[in-house]
């Protein structure tokens, strides 16, 4: 069986490091392990040449500002916003397109929702954090044909 490559970009935080240890012994996946260092998302030509070169059967996006009290506004849209951007598009001249998976935020559904939100919960972003992750899934509907 052909192992399908996983491009894990934001490999070295706290979710990218734990997904790595549930994958390392999976048979079914060879990791390609990115960090800040290798796949700097505000760089559209480094994200697309870094996804070109790795030709990833998937893309697991778990990089980004993770602080819903971040101060660095622009950062927080580059990265985590038009950064995922950049890897979809990367992702779309592929001529096989790989599946993207990105880590959004229970902060898109705002204050008050107590437990596990559903698809059907209203959204609500009320920080530049919940919806700089909420532009990023709306990206995500944009390429969601390809």
């Amino acid at each position: 069986m052909k192992k399908r490559r996983c491009l894990i970009i934001g490999a070295s935080g706290f979710l990218g490091s734990s997904l790595q240890e549930d994958l390392k012994d999976d048979q079914e996946f060879e990791i390609v392990a990115c960090d800040s260092h290798t796949a700097d998302l505000r760089q559209h030509a480094q994200i697309r040449d870094l996804i070109t070169a790795q030709k990833p059967d998937i893309i697991v996006n778990v990089a980004g500002i993770s602080s819903p009290a971040s101060s660095d506004i622009s950062n927080l849209y580059a990265i985590n916003s038009f950064g995922h951007m950049h890897i979809l598009e990367a992702a779309s001249t592929l001529k096989h397109q790989p599946k993207v998976i990105l880590a959004s935020s229970a902060q898109l559904y705002g204050p008050g929702v107590m437990g596990k939100a559903a698809e059907s919960t209203p959204l609500n972003p009320v920080s530049h954090y919940a919806l700089s992750k909420l532009l990023a899934e709306k990206y995500s509907e944009l390429f969601a044909d390809g």
